[in-house]
């Protein structure tokens, strides 16, 4: 016998998880039709206009903040839990025990809060499937409209009302996107922006040849983006109310923008966190002076982080424990050869899920290199469901017929898996042997 059972593990390749975003989380500003609110400096929680129903002064570490067009304002703290300041009384009370968020989105009926393990909680005035919902990134929404990002790069719309997706689609390089009710946006990671409705990709009114956005924002048929060198764009659909001639000149003076954000009014952070808002003016302003306070000092914002890090599975394969078996005897075959007489032979491993999640619609393929004479195998095979903590034993057949020789093969595994959570290739050398006469 020329050679014992050699498992030579190669690294091929690592699959990646995703790229970085650059762009920002949430929003450190709001401008609405009677009340605005901003994050300053200290993480700390200011609004003026409209007086609000609870106390805030003791607020801070703030995260984000988020406002629908039903009216409800809610705050994203550092520490992922959430605090409605308005509309708390009136069926937007935040679930008990939230937490774990890293997004929010705001409609017209309800309100969804995006937990680090990719599903989703709703609470107001109407439910949707929250159980249909995992694996997002991102979510957004405006009106009846909500859109999400999961992390295998696909974009969905769901209609809140009849509670269904009525949009989904793959858009390649996908890092933010904004819900604007008139028609959704995605930033792609190359700084470019796309549009889409429930038939498919279309413009919009992107202006063209618009490139290097770095963060985008849109609400009620207009949208905002800023540039990498610290510029703004801005654009709108009339028919939806929302731009005049003079927003978009306005937006062209601007320079050394570090965040935008849109609502009933544009709105830009300055580098050094100075507030400047144009547009459509605000109503309901008779409570007290809708103009920004003199002392207001924005938050500069902080880039997002990657969500694929957060509690996704991990699929593992302890390549030290790689065997070939022979199907008979189910014992391990000493030799790692493939012989004619016995017929049938496994590649065994096992994968791990080391994740907080489950995963499903797996699979593994299976290619063949080198002295593949009277060899047969079957690809790809399916993987069966792995919940979290738990493993999976696999057995990969080879068949040899009497047209076997000597020699050997690299057997490649390649691993599949939706949400890229995939372990890393293997490759397995293998002796073969013509059958026993």
């Amino acid at each position: 016998m020329k050679q014992l059972i050699k498992l030579i593990i190669l690294t091929l390749f690592s699959i990646a998880l995703g790229s970085a975003t650059n762009s920002l989380v949430g929003q450190s500003v709001l401008i609405t039709n009677s009340r605005s609110a901003a994050i300053d400096k200290d993480g700390h929680l200011i609004t003026w206009g409209r007086p609000s129903e609870i106390d805030l002064k003791a607020e801070k570490n703030i995260k984000s903040l988020h406002y629908g067009s039903s009216g409800t304002f809610l705050a994203l703290r550092d520490d992922g839990t959430v605090f409605s300041f308005d509309r708390g009384k009136h069926g937007y009370l935040v679930p008990a025990g939230l937490k774990d968020v890293i997004d929010l989105a705001v409609l017209d009926v309800v309100s969804i809060a995006l937990r680090s393990n990719g599903t989703i909680a709703v609470w107001g005035g109407r439910k949707i499937l929250a159980r249909l919902f995992y694996d997002i990134a991102k979510i957004d929404g405006s009106g009846s409209k909500f859109i999400y990002l999961t992390n295998d790069g696909t974009v969905s719309t769901c209609d809140v009302w009849g509670r269904e997706v009525v949009k989904t689609m793959k858009i390649d390089g996908v890092v933010d996107i904004a819900a604007g009710m008139s028609y959704p946006l995605a930033l792609k990671k190359d700084g470019t922006v796309v549009s889409w409705d429930t038939n498919g990709i279309a413009q919009f009114g992107i202006p063209s040849g618009l490139k290097g956005v770095t963060a985008i924002d849109a609400y009620n048929g207009k949208a905002i983006a800023l540039l990498e060198d610290g510029s703004v764009v801005v654009w709108g659909v009339d028919e939806y109310g929302g731009i005049q001639a003079s927003d978009l000149e306005f937006a062209k003076t601007l320079s050394g923008i570090v965040e935008v954000s849109v609502n009933y009014k544009f709105a830009a952070v300055k580098e050094d966190g100075s507030l400047i808002t144009w547009g459509r003016e605000t109503r309901n302003c008779d409570y007290q002076d809708c103009e920004i306070p003199s002392d207001v000092s924005v938050r500069t914002p902080v880039k997002n982080l990657d969500n694929s890090k957060h509690k996704k599975p991990k699929l593992v394969v302890d390549h030290s424990e790689i065997e070939i078996l022979n199907r008979k005897s189910k014992e391990s075959v000493p030799c790692s050869e493939i012989i004619g007489d016995s017929g049938l032979t496994e590649i065994h491993f096992r994968i791990e899920n080391h994740g907080e999640e489950h995963v499903q619609e797996s699979s593994a393929s299976l290619t063949i290199s080198g002295n593949t004479d009277g060899l047969n195998w079957i690809s790809p095979w399916p993987i069966a469901e792995i919940a979290s903590g738990s493993s999976l034993d696999v057995f990969y057949p080879i068949q040899a017929d009497s047209s076997t020789t000597d020699g050997l093969v690299l057997a490649t595994i390649k691993f599949e898996q939706p949400s890229n959570r995939a372990p890393e290739p293997i490759t397995i050398e293998i002796e073969t042997r013509s059958p026993k006469k």
